[in-house]
């Protein structure tokens, strides 16, 4: 469950689960009948004190004992502590929430009338149907009058796609790539009046209706109900600027859309998004300066060959093709899809058998190359000093380095190890900007979601959940060598273990606490009595409201 930002008293779920927060009441419902009937639950100082599902009523007395649970995660630090039973449920209901959020995109994606065939995701086939239009236009420059004929009716069909699919990005970059089609050819087609000329102004008005007003088909429509669409995507590719400035050798292997929900977004909202939604941004983030630079590089010296051929041929279907590929990705990330590049590629193709490069000469090869080399590096050095102007209004800034956030400095004394579950998921990192938004003075702070990527003389190591499991056994593991690089102090937040287990070496050698909720802490007999390393603090499962404050250390 999440809360609402704008309701904190609120809580939401997939499938329609919601409930309410009163004092120190949870009252949770089921959005759909669940094995036959709604169903009811109310906890009351976290515990299960009410359960109703259809006919079926059961009551439970807050202190009633409760015995220990299934499905607790396994840990062995090595020889000197073993504990734990069952197996890791964690994972399976991990895979199982996953499968979850899919049938919700569906779900939704048949809900909103638009095209999902034969791609479950609309903007993927807008795209394919759109680079289909372009293949297909080949065809009418045929000498045969029943070639043009097959190829106006394709035409058409590909057109009809596009529309159902209802894709914003495929349809601007249709226009667009129609422009030079138009321009290198206008007195022939005005001459011939060629069949797809027609096709072309139906498309286009067809387009402009759907795109305007509400109807039974396509429900989202380009105006009114896509207006959080549109300010979610200007706000993420404002961003991406300051991401590429902040990470000069790019975010790599880390997550670009999580990591934009996770140190950018404002604080009060959660949109989760599997990139920037703009293909372009997107890898530009990821790659480091000399992959953002290859990345412009290639593009522009491929739209700027491909340009002098057709301007020599004066043909421009490939060069509208192209340009309707970089437009409609700056809308979706749609590359991803490895089999919407098939159409493009047999354009390419045909393209190079028309013996198109005949018209290459080496100076104007020359002329292209410096010219894209020129403003690949222009554009890259404007997006990095926008992103770095920007990030500087902010109070605390961010430096990413080999799999590691630095938060306020390049030399944090506390490194916070990340499992994604114990502190808060989606809100980990928000928790972490929202103590500097408050309080200035907090004090520098590293954060890293694989262990492989702390780096060594840690004063102060922060492990969450699962997290100080995995860096007990990777220390067991390790022999002397890694045993005395253990940092100052270690902190475990909802570790998944009791405090006998950690080894009285281990507690010797460093400064250990532990803090877990009071709900995780009742199902195990060890913390009804813990002893002064352990504090034992209000929290329902994993999370700790307020985790930072001992992260940090702060009272």
């Amino acid at each position: 469950f999440q809360r609402s930002f704008d309701k904190p008293n609120r809580l939401w779920g997939v499938r329609g689960w919601h409930g309410k927060i009163r004092e120190d009441t949870v009252l949770l419902r089921s959005g759909e009948e669940v094995d036959g009937g709604m169903a009811e639950y109310i906890f009351k100082q976290g515990r299960l004190t009410f359960f109703k599902q259809g006919s079926v009523q059961r009551r439970f007395d807050v202190d009633m004992p409760r015995p220990p649970t299934d499905g607790t995660p396994p840990f062995v630090f090595g020889d000197e502590a073993k504990w734990g039973i069952g197996d890791n449920g964690s994972r399976k209901s991990s895979l199982q929430l996953s499968r979850e959020a899919r049938r919700e995109v569906a779900k939704k994606w048949k809900k909103s009338g638009r095209l999902c065939v034969p791609f479950a995701n609309p903007n993927e086939n807008g795209m394919l149907f759109m680079t289909l239009a372009f293949l297909v236009s080949f065809l009418f420059f045929s000498s045969r009058p029943w070639v043009k004929v097959v190829g106006g009716i394709l035409f058409l069909a590909a057109c009809g796609g596009m529309v159902l699919a209802s894709s914003r990005g495929a349809f601007l970059g249709f226009v667009v790539g129609l422009v030079p089609v138009v321009a290198l050819r206008f007195k022939a087609i005005v001459r011939s009046k060629a069949v797809w000329v027609l096709c072309a102004f139906v498309l286009l008005g067809a387009t402009a209706w759907f795109a305007t007003h509400e109807s039974r088909l396509i429900t989202r429509g380009f105006t009114k109900q896509s207006k959080w669409s549109n300010n979610t995507r200007l706000e993420m590719w404002s961003t991406a600027p300051t991401m590429m400035a902040e990470a000069p050798n790019g975010w790599y292997h880390m997550h670009i859309g999580r990591s934009y929900l996770d140190w950018y977004q404002d604080l009060d909202e959660v949109s989760l998004a599997g990139s920037l939604i703009n293909e372009h941004l997107t890898r530009l983030v990821s790659y480091s300066r000399i992959g953002r630079f290859l990345y412009l590089f290639c593009w522009l010296l491929a739209l700027g060959q491909i340009g002098y051929v057709c301007w020599r041929k004066r043909n421009g279907i490939a060069l509208g093709l192209g340009l309707a590929m970089l437009v409609a990705g700056w809308f979706n990330p749609v590359y991803v899809n490895k089999l919407l590049w098939i159409v493009p590629g047999i354009a390419l193709l045909v393209f190079l058998c028309d013996r198109s490069w005949k018209y290459c000469r080496v100076r104007p090869m020359t002329i292209i190359l410096g010219a894209a080399a020129l403003l690949a590096v222009g554009i890259q050095y404007g997006l990095i000093m926008w992103g770095g102007a920007k990030a500087a209004k902010r109070g605390y800034p961010i430096r990413v380095d080999k799999g590691r956030v630095y938060v306020k400095g390049m030399n944090p004394q506390v490194w916070i190890a990340d499992d994604g579950k114990a502190l808060g998921g989606v809100l980990a990192c928000k928790d972490i900007r929202g103590y500097y938004a408050y309080d200035p003075r907090t004090p520098s702070v590293g954060y890293v979601t694989k262990l492989k990527n702390l780096p060594n003389g840690i004063d102060r190591l922060v492990l969450a959940g699962e997290m100080g499991d995995k860096w007990m056994q990777m220390m067991s593991k390790g022999g002397v060598d890694i045993q005395a690089k253990v940092p100052k102090e270690v902190v475990f937040i909802t570790p998944p273990f009791p405090p006998s287990a950690l080894p009285e070496g281990f507690l010797k050698s460093c400064k250990v606490s532990i803090v877990i909720g009071e709900f995780t802490a009742r199902y195990e007999p060890e913390y009804a009595n813990p002893p002064s390393w352990v504090k034992v603090v209000p929290g329902m499962e994993l999370y700790i409201n307020g985790w930072m404050q001992y992260a940090l250390g702060i009272k």
